[in-house]
């Protein structure tokens, strides 16, 4: 393993490493951000498909399920501020992109 994404920007436990110039290094917070919604996507697709199979609107579906997200995200002390808020939606287009197909 080489301490660097594809990109070259540094992991987190790489920490004996030089971040590579005009390549930020990724804070564990970022990191767990951008890999953490992928395992959760099967049961976050699933409580969205039982909540509309009881009755609820797409758009009251998906409000239900958001808010949930960000209870837990919220009680694991995780915040969206804006270092995060490029990761997220980033994360949040994957997930889009993985439920359609």
């Amino acid at each position: 393993m080489s301490g660097y994404d594809f990109s070259g920007r540094r992991l987190p436990w790489a920490t004996d490493l030089k971040a590579k110039p005009g390549k930020p290094p990724y804070g564990w917070q970022e990191y767990l951000l951008s890999h953490g919604p992928i395992p959760l996507t099967g049961p976050i697709r699933y409580f969205y498909d039982q909540t509309r199979n009881k009755g609820a609107s797409a758009l009251d579906a998906m409000a239900i399920t958001k808010g949930l997200i960000m209870f837990g995200a919220e009680l694991t002390g995780l915040r969206m501020g804006a270092d995060n808020a490029a990761v997220a939606k980033r994360a949040h287009i994957a997930q889009q992109l993985q439920a359609q197909h």
